[in-house]
This record gives C-alpha cells, sequence and structure tokens, in this order.
C-alpha cells in the first residue's frame, strides 16, 4: 500500500514543543514500516488522545501513534 499523508496535525502535551518535528519525523518512519494490505483512500483520522509520558523516547512515541493511525485506517477500510 502507499501511504501518502497531505497533513498532519499532532496536538503534543505542555511540554513537548520542542520534540514534535522529531516525534512527526519518526511516526513517517513508523508508518512505513508497518504491514498495509493494499492502496486506500482515507479522507481523515482521528485517533483517541493517547497516554505518554515524558520519559518515553519520540521513538516509542511514534510507534504507539503509527499503531493507532494503522489501526483507525484498516476499520475505516471495513
Amino acid at each position: 500500500m502507499n501511504l501518502t499523508i497531505d497533513h498532519l496535525h499532532l496536538q503534543l502535551p505542555d511540554g513537548f514543543e520542542h520534540r514534535a518535528d522529531s516525534i512527526a519525523r519518526r511516526l513517517g518512519e513508523e508508518l512505513a514500516r508497518l504491514p498495509w494490505p493494499e492502496d486506500a483512500m482515507v479522507q481523515q483520522v482521528t485517533i483517541p488522545a493517547l497516554t505518554v509520558q515524558p520519559a518515553w523516547s519520540d521513538q516509542q512515541i511514534a510507534r504507539n501513534l503509527a499503531v493507532e493511525v494503522q489501526g483507525q485506517i484498516m476499520r475505516q477500510r471495513g
């Protein structure tokens, strides 16, 4: 599957502002690693708020976000 994200809006907890670019970049990397069965067009994906810990690495946060995004896309595809 080809995955294209035209617009990404991440709302991170206070204190994570300086990590936003790194988390977004790693989110793209994590999404690229996940298995995708086929191409799909999805207009919008909204995931519920996730609990993150300040001690988590940007990679850990991105991995959790990627799994949630994948789950939402798969559910929308039916």
